[in-house]
């Protein structure tokens, strides 16, 4: 492989991890969320599973400013996670036409990457912070750790 594959390739891998870490932010949010709704109201599974659907198909900036809202978040993250969302929107829509801009026109590969690497890192710190969070409420609510990956996942697939 040339070098030039090798820094189109890490430009597609730091986008893929930017991606995921934020996907993975929406997936807890969504977790987060979905057992506060469950907690607060006793639901019916049934009716529980269509309000659920409702959260899921929140855009994340909804999910933000839901969780914030619900959830005691310090203004530093409530912030942090505007920044998140801001960054999510630039990596979304805008990253690709910035990506081919300046790897035909500039050729300024490392820059890219390294730019989409802090917005992946942003991504992960929030994460993290927000599955604080999630083990908080639910260790709150008296459910072990081991529970909440088998919750959370079968939250997610539903």
């Amino acid at each position: 492989m040339d070098k030039d594959h090798i820094e189109t390739f890490r430009i597609y891998a730091a986008y893929g991890r930017a991606v995921l870490f934020a996907h993975s932010l929406e997936r807890n949010l969504v977790v987060l969320l979905s057992t506060r709704l469950a907690e607060a109201h006793h639901m019916q599974k049934d009716v529980f599973e269509a309000e659920q659907s409702k959260i899921k198909k929140m855009t994340l900036g909804r999910l933000i400013k839901q969780a914030c809202n619900e959830f005691k978040f310090s203004p530093y993250w409530a912030e942090e996670l505007d920044n998140v969302l801001f960054f999510r929107n630039r990596l979304v829509h805008d990253i690709s036409e910035i990506i081919t801009d300046h790897m035909w026109e500039h050729g300024d590969k490392n820059k890219i990457i390294n730019e989409i690497d802090e917005i992946a890192s942003y991504f992960e710190a929030a994460d993290k912070y927000v599955l604080g969070i999630v083990f908080e409420w639910f260790d709150e609510k008296g459910v072990e750790k081991a529970s909440l990956y088998e919750i959370a996942k079968g939250l997610i697939r539903n």
